[in-house]
């Protein structure tokens, strides 16, 4: 760690921006991972960006991912990853970005996220199918209703196309 203090005007503005990045965090419903890679990804002296990431820091990151996979994050913990990998490129941060990518990709390779997500999905198709089914059973209406075809009357309650306002002349 570098020996450098800040001062007391310093120290609030860091923990004002502290506080403001916590709360994007939460807005945008990003992985707390977000904000650790980020500040492992800085130099000591708070100066971005290391030219690489050191073998500790992936270490750490590895570690953390271990306990996202067991509390059901993992999925979430690398999109997080993945997004701090392209800010970091946006920024031209170099070598770093491309850690983190890695790291990210090695995570869903190691963890086997393609199918995990794949498989998410076809038992939320079955869920929801299954919900469609019991609806229609239930009151004889189907909640998944095409549009009519030409010639058949709209469902009641649909708005048709120029009954929004009153009628301009062009």
């Amino acid at each position: 760690m570098s020996d450098v203090k800040a001062t007391p005007a310093q120290q609030a503005e860091l923990d004002d921006l502290n506080a403001q990045f916590d709360a994007l965090l939460e807005k945008h419903q990003g992985h707390p991972i977000i904000k650790t890679a980020l500040e492992l990804c800085t130099t000591d002296e708070g100066k971005p960006w290391r030219q690489k990431l050191q073998p500790e820091a992936i270490k750490y990151l590895q570690d953390l991912l271990v306990e996202c996979e067991k509390d059901g994050s993992i999925g979430w913990a690398t999109h997080g990853l993945i997004a701090v990998a392209n800010y970091l490129d946006s920024k031209k941060a170099g070598p770093v970005a491309y850690d983190i990518l890695n790291l990210a990709n090695d995570t869903v390779i190691k963890y086997d996220l393609v199918k995990r997500q794949e498989e998410a999905k076809k038992a939320m198709a079955k869920k929801n199918e299954a919900a469609r089914k019991g609806s229609l059973a239930a009151t004889g209406a189907d909640v998944k209703a095409n549009a009519p075809k030409l010639g058949e009357k709209a469902p009641e309650g649909t708005v048709k196309g120029g009954s929004l306002g009153p009628k301009r002349r062009v």
